[in-house]
């Protein structure tokens, strides 16, 4: 009896029935679940926060390297733009028609060989991977480098010719590789800035052909025909070990890397409007081509300058191209027209063509301040041209009905390389030829009066699309 009032006077509620008291029990104990599901909810929250915050930083270190690769890439393929053609011709036997062609096919078949193997490694990207590709692609360009600085040696035309086209062929494919890869590895990090992000990748081209153009010139004319090719072959190899260190083999930590290309590289060519934007992307890139290997001789021999001083206008022309791609592409995703830039563009590039002689249909003497105001309109026209390519495509694509058009950006990123590639390549062979033929002034007009004509072409393209299938990005 004592023990039981001694445990009732301990009791802190004896006025509480045991099915009342069992109920607060119950009660509690759902608040504690409770409060440990919003604990476990919260923690899993920060944890997916933090997994995001961690994968965005590896993807902007992942795209950082890529592009360092593409500037190192074109750095590489450009260091002999202001100096080699001069030292092939003294090689050649003639001065004629067919030395400068054959000058002219050195630069040119590089891209070329990217055109044509572009299809292939479109199809073999996914069994690949992009680390293989990419890394291998690198490799190869540094070795192919490194090898040119040793053609000097050769003096016999024939054998000179011959070791130099083999060369370049073997840079082509690895560059070809090279820019697959990387478009699609850019394009899958950032699915929602398809504009910026091809901006981003142009600059780096380009900016990459202006050092190259900048440092193989300095070089030539202080130092002798080899260093050029040292000081790129050691860029590109630095440029690929740091990329092997940092591009992992699973790239799923990319955002949307879980979309296939599923799309044909075939199949999208049955697009009648890529077929615009594909032969926009080739005569933008053809002034490229025709520009880098006879405007140096021009200067030369019309301003009386060095090789150095002539490429620091293309040097000039370059930088402008690469601040204005990545501005114009910020613009693209915030919905400015891309068909629209792309018609603007090649007006600005007509009027450039016409300056950079200048055309002697214009009562304008020669000099090296026009030429390089006539650049800065090149490069903001082909800039223009250029990186509204990739956009226009994947909104073509919607048009037409594809739910995820970024899935098919191997294929986009492949077709556009390959067009851009045979521009590129198309530019040094037909250019020599028709400076050659009719010189250079002459030549810088025709080519600009093409872009008059194609503007016209986008233009009624553009309005027949919007026509036949109701897509209103003209106005947009």
């Amino acid at each position: 009896m004592e023990e039981e009032d001694e445990t009732k006077s301990h009791d802190p509620y004896p006025s509480r029935s045991g099915s009342e008291s069992g109920q607060e029990m119950s009660h509690a104990e759902t608040i504690g679940t409770s409060t440990h599901r919003h604990v476990d909810v919260r923690n899993n929250l920060q944890e997916v926060v933090l997994r995001r915050a961690k994968s965005k930083t590896k993807s902007k270190l992942i795209v950082a390297c890529m592009l360092v690769n593409n500037l190192t890439v074109a750095i590489s393929v450009s260091l002999m733009m202001p100096f080699f053609a001069a030292v092939a011709l003294r090689k050649s036997p003639d001065d004629g028609v067919g030395s400068h062609t054959a000058v002219g096919f050195i630069f040119s078949i590089g891209t070329l060989v990217e055109f044509l193997f572009t299809p292939v490694v479109t199809k073999e990207l996914p069994k690949a991977g992009s680390k293989l590709m990419v890394v291998l692609s690198s490799f190869t360009v540094s070795a192919a480098v490194f090898l040119f600085s040793f053609v000097n040696g050769v003096q016999r035309w024939s054998a000179f010719l011959a070791l130099c086209l083999t060369l370049r062929l073997v840079q082509g494919v690895a560059t070809a590789a090279n820019k697959v890869a990387a478009f699609s590895v850019l394009i899958g990090a950032m699915p929602q800035s398809t504009g910026i992000t091809n901006g981003a990748l142009q600059a780096s081209i380009v900016g990459g052909y202006a050092l190259g153009m900048v440092l193989g010139g300095f070089l030539y004319d202080y130092a002798e025909f080899a260093w050029p090719f040292f000081a790129g072959a050691g860029l590109q190899l630095a440029s690929t070990v740091l990329l092997a260190a940092v591009l992992p083999s699973d790239e799923s930590h990319l955002s949307a890397s879980k979309i296939a290309s599923s799309a044909g590289f075939y199949t999208l060519l049955c697009l009648p409007w890529l077929w615009i934007v594909l032969l926009s992307c080739f005569f933008a890139n053809a002034i490229m081509g025709y520009i880098e290997p006879t405007f140096p001789v021009y200067a030369r021999s019309q301003f009386d300058v060095r090789s150095s001083h002539s490429s620091l206008v293309l040097f000039i022309w370059a930088i402008v191209y690469s601040i204005a791609s990545p501005i114009i592409g910020y613009f693209l995703d915030r919905g400015l027209s891309a068909r629209f830039t792309m018609a603007v563009g090649f007006s600005l590039s007509g009027v450039g063509c016409q300056l950079v002689g200048p055309t002697e249909l214009l009562p304008i003497e020669p000099t090296m301040v026009g030429s390089f105001s006539a650049f800065i309109l090149l490069a903001i026209g082909t800039a223009l041209v250029i990186t509204s390519a990739s956009p226009d495509m994947f909104q073509t694509l919607e048009a037409y009905g594809c739910t995820h058009p970024v899935s098919q950006r191997a294929a986009v990123g492949g077709l556009m390389q390959g067009a851009l590639s045979l521009g590129y390549g198309t530019g040094p062979i037909v250019g020599s030829a028709l400076t050659a033929t009719i010189g250079f002034r002459s030549a810088a007009s025709l080519l600009g009066m093409v872009y008059f004509c194609w503007t016209a072409v986008v233009a009624a393209g553009a309005l027949l699309m919007w026509r036949c299938i109701g897509d209103r990005s003209w106005n947009s």
